[in-house]
C-alpha cells in the first residue's frame, strides 16, 4: 500500500545558527596557504569529508594554528537552537508518517540533531559528510528507503538542495521560506506547522 514519507532538511529548516561564525571561511583563508583551492571545491570536501581529515593536513604538514576556527565552530554549535515548532511537528508526523532527515553539513555539525533530542523522530538520518554526495545530487536523495507508489514529500530552505533536488527526483515538496508570505503556488510556506 503506497505510504506518504517526509525527508527533512536540517539548517534553517528545522534548527538555525543564531550566532554565526563563519569558520569555515576563516579554515578556508588558511586552507589557501596549503594548496590552491576553489570556493567551490573546498565546499564539496566539507560537505563530503570528516572534519578531522580535512584539517589533518594543517595541522601534520604546515602546523597551523587552528584555535580561530575552533572557537568559531564552539560559538556556532553552542548557539543552535530547534524553531519553536519543530519538536511538536516532528511528533506530530512521526506518529502517521515515516520521517527521515537528508542534510548537507560539514561533520562537527551533525551534533546538535542528538544534543537536542530530534534524532529520535527519524527512520533514518544521511549527512553529506557521512555519506560522501550532496543535494541536490540523486545518490543522497535515493538513499531514502521507498517504494515506486510512494508519496515523498521533500521539506527544505533551499531551492537548489532541496526543490530541486525534490523536483529532480519526481518527489512533492515544501519549501521553508520563514521570513516569506506563502505562497501555495510555489508550495512555499514560512512556518513547519502548516505542514500539519
Amino acid at each position: 500500500m503506497p505510504q506518504k514519507i517526509f525527508v527533512f532538511d536540517l539548517y534553517n529548516t528545522l534548527l538555525e545558527i543564531t550566532s554565526p561564525a563563519m569558520p569555515f571561511m576563516k579554515l578556508y583563508g588558511l586552507y589557501q596557504r596549503y594548496t590552491p583551492i576553489s570556493n567551490r571545491e573546498f565546499r564539496q570536501m566539507v560537505m563530503t569529508k570528516p572534519y578531522e581529515s580535512i584539517i589533518q593536513p594543517l595541522v601534520d604538514e604546515i602546523m597551523v594554528d587552528l584555535t580561530p576556527v575552533q572557537n568559531g565552530l564552539d560559538t556556532e554549535l553552542a548557539s543552535v537552537k530547534l524553531y519553536p515548532e519543530t519538536v511538536e511537528v516532528l511528533s506530530q508526523l512521526s506518529l502517521n508518517y515515516p520521517l527521515y532527515l537528508v542534510s548537507n553539513l560539514a561533520s562537527p555539525y551533525k551534533k546538535p540533531v542528538f544534543d537536542l533530542g530530534i534524532a529520535q523522530f527519524f527512520q533514518k538520518i544521511f549527512f553529506s559528510s557521512d555519506v560522501g554526495h550532496v543535494k541536490p545530487q540523486s545518490e543522497i536523495f535515493n538513499l531514502v528507503p521507498r517504494n515506486a507508489d510512494d508519496e515523498v514529500v521533500m521539506v527544505g530552505d533551499s531551492f537548489n538542495a532541496d526543490i530541486k533536488g525534490a523536483q529532480g527526483m519526481g518527489w512533492n515538496y515544501w519549501w521553508v521560506q520563514r521570513k516569506e508570505n506563502n505562497d501555495q503556488a510555489k508550495r512555499m510556506i514560512n512556518s513547519l506547522k502548516e505542514l500539519i
